[in-house]
């Protein structure tokens, strides 16, 4: 059973007033949650690029210490080498053998220099396993004679004072030196600052860093364990030669491989989960060998305490795609951050720069550390959601009882003006504009009644208009030329297209006698039935005129001038202009009001020229004067094209017009065609220019063409 329409209001009453309510709640609901989501998101990408940022920044800071250390080490071996070279190279010791040198042994059996203290720059893995300050003397160097060596006294004499060569650049950078040495092919082995500790049985022309450089007869690079601290170095150590410049021995440096590291502070929230460590790289081996772990940190709160890692532990990721980008970025001397699996989680790897040889620093940080904030940040909205969700159900059951209340009482008082309104309805659909409607309601349905009672004259005067139009259309249409006239040595093609049911635009031929045609293109300002009116005007003027024999284009211009300012007044003028063809005198005679441009395509020098515009529109000045301007007639491929502004100045889309250069561009790619084909091919290019934008202005063109 179908609802009557008391019910029907009632339904439309609680929707109107509910749904709002419930879409409201809804939406906020869906809002907050999205709400959430973005702040997560937005805070998510934040975090990401501040970590991005904060990791490649590290990067970047180690790679400029780095690139300074390297270049300061560099010097200070250089200038080891040079001061090693001079000493053995002199006739005489620099200074008796034990004055600043302190053997191993006594550095053992307690007998140091009185300024034996440890040091917190030098430590070495105590009893217990964790890095411990080590004992050392700054005003001497330790002395070691590898087994079967030669204590050699003058070598241990030429290199007593090298203690100040060491201190030189030590005092620069005190925190960048672990150890300093030169050993000796003898196997003397000197050491500073002067320390204990180096085994018994130690000999250093059997390290690799003596046997690299002596083979390599160059400074090397590498990294290995300290003898006496057991802990990992950067080893830098060049050969030293004699003053015949056979080989005499190895001065080199050595560095915490931990120290480039020590400076590397990351955020707090990260400092407990991040893992930084230092690895060895190993370019030519397989991918899952190629990055070795040396050494393990952990932060405390004093500084960056380091554990060195199991042998041959290798650092390797499920992302084998990235971690051979990452392997390929070491390989080319570049560092950066990457997003990699780590122990089976997202995290972002930062690595630095690294020279053939020297350790590579590298910092994981887990991507959920990054992005915890973001996380809390949805959950409080999430939470903030439901609780909005709770005061919106209790107060949707409140208005759905004030609503059901409020729908009954208003539902009879819109009944009956809603029916009368329907009846009145019908009678208008069915063609009966006196249909009338009476509300008294002292409301918005009395206002609504009244306007339906003036909505039946209205849609009459709009039919009568309508069907005024459609007339004036149907006289326009004969004020036009029936057909194209055919007059000897011309092809002709000619067409308007109007923007509104009548226009403003205007063309005609008119013959004066056999050897004479007048073409006439003209442009009403505006549309509609005024600017049809006044063309039509024009149109009979120029007619009678021609054929009561005054066709002296002058006289005739004047006339029309006189007339449009005088009788039709300042608001309305045209454009006019008139060619006339005469075979008698060979001739080609113009008059323009206004009217251009007119372009004249001359075939035998390809060219093509606009022809003088001379008087000023119709109706603006009664004085105005209109001069006639003649040439010779047109010659076989001579083109003549008349137009109105609603081409050039027809604009699409985008707001672009048509232009000038487009439409000549356009007539001379098609002069060789006949008149028919360039009119079809400009007006077809006007209309595709405008593509779905409706036309605003009319668009008439006339060609003209010499055969």
């Amino acid at each position: 059973m179908a609802l009557k329409f008391r019910g029907k209001l009632l339904t439309l009453l609680l929707v109107i007033a509910l749904a709002p309510l419930i879409l409201s709640s809804v939406l906020h609901g869906l809002s907050m949650r999205q709400l959430g989501r973005q702040l997560a998101a937005e805070t998510r990408t934040y975090l990401e690029r501040s970590a991005l940022e904060h990791l490649q920044s590290m990067v970047d800071n180690y790679n400029l210490l780095l690139q300074r250390d390297r270049t300061f080490l560099t010097a200070a071996l250089n200038f080891q080498v040079r001061e090693v070279e001079r000493r053995l190279a002199a006739k005489e010791p620099s200074m008796p053998a034990l004055q600043a040198s302190v053997s191993v042994a006594d550095f053992d059996a307690g007998r140091g220099p009185s300024d034996l203290a440890p040091s917190e720059r030098h430590l070495h893995f105590g009893r217990n396993g964790e890095l411990t300050p080590m004992p050392v003397s700054f005003s001497v160097q330790s002395y070691h004679v590898a087994p079967g060596g030669s204590s050699s006294a003058d070598g241990l004499a030429r290199l007593g004072d090298m203690p100040e060569v060491y201190n030189f650049f030590r005092r620069l950078r005190p925190d960048l030196f672990q150890w300093q040495y030169t050993s000796l092919q003898s196997g003397l082995h000197t050491s500073y600052p002067g320390h204990g500790g180096i085994p018994a049985d130690f000999d250093p022309r059997t390290r690799p860093w003596y046997r690299q450089a002596r083979e390599a007869d160059a400074p090397v690079r590498l990294m290995l364990g300290d003898a006496t601290t057991h802990r990992l170095m950067l080893v830098l150590a060049a050969p030293v030669h004699n003053p015949d410049g056979s080989f005499a021995g190895v001065t080199g440096i050595d560095i915490a491989s931990d120290r480039p590291l020590s400076d590397w502070r990351l955020p707090e929230a990260w400092a407990q989960a991040a893992d930084t460590m230092v690895l060895s790289f190993h370019p030519d081996a397989a991918l899952d060998k190629k990055l070795e772990i040396m050494l393990h940190g952990r932060e405390d709160t004093r500084r960056y305490l380091w554990r060195q890692a199991e042998p041959k532990n290798y650092l390797v990721s499920a992302d084998r795609e990235k971690m051979a980008a990452l392997c390929d970025d070491l390989a080319n001397g570049q560092g950066g951050v990457r997003k990699l699996s780590y122990r089976g989680e997202q995290a972002y790897w930062a690595y630095a720069t690294a020279a053939p040889g020297e350790p590579v620093a590298l910092v994981v940080v887990p991507y959920e550390l990054v992005t915890a904030q973001a996380e809390k940040a949805g959950s409080y909205v999430l939470q903030q959601v439901v609780q909005g969700l709770r005061v919106a159900g209790i107060l949707l059951l409140v208005v759905i009882a004030w609503v059901v209340v409020t729908a009954v009482l208003r539902a009879r008082a819109v009944t009956r003006p809603v029916a009368g309104l329907a009846a009145a309805a019908g009678k208008l659909a069915e063609g009966d504009f006196n249909a009338r409607v009476e509300i008294r309601t002292g409301d918005e349905f009395e206002e609504l009644g009244e306007a339906f009672n003036r909505v039946g004259p209205q849609l009459q005067e709009r039919q009568q208009m309508k069907q005024s139009l459609l007339v004036a259309r149907e006289i326009q249409q004969l004020l036009l030329p029936d057909k194209i006239p055919d007059f000897p040595g011309l092809q002709i093609a000619a067409g308007i297209s109007y923007c509104d049911e009548i226009g403003g635009d205007y063309y005609d031929f008119i013959h004066s006698d056999e050897n004479s045609l007048g073409v006439v293109v003209g442009d009403v300002v505006g549309h509609g039935v005024g600017a049809a009116l006044l063309m039509a005007s024009v149109s009979g003027a120029l007619r009678s005129s021609v054929a009561s024999g005054n066709d002296n284009l002058e006289a005739l211009f004047d006339r029309l001038n006189h007339y449009l300012s005088e009788d039709v007044g300042d608001t309305r003028f045209m454009t006019l202009f008139y060619a006339r063809f005469d075979l008698a005198r060979q001739s080609l005679c113009w008059i323009s009001a206004g009217h251009g441009p007119v372009y004249y395509y001359r075939a035998d020098c390809r060219s093509i020229e606009e022809l003088s515009v001379v008087g000023v529109p119709l109706g603006i000045m009664n004085d105005a004067d209109y001069p006639e301007s003649c040439r010779e007639a047109l010659r076989p491929g001579d083109v003549l094209a008349i137009g109105t502004d609603g081409i050039w100045e027809a604009r699409n889309a985008a707001g672009e017009q048509f232009g000038e250069d487009r439409f000549l561009e356009l007539l001379r790619d098609n002069v060789s065609a006949p008149a028919e084909e360039i009119y079809r091919v400009i007006i077809g290019a006007v209309h595709d220019f405008l593509g779905k934008k409706a036309q605003e202005d009319d668009i008439t063109l006339v060609i003209v063409k010499a055969t």
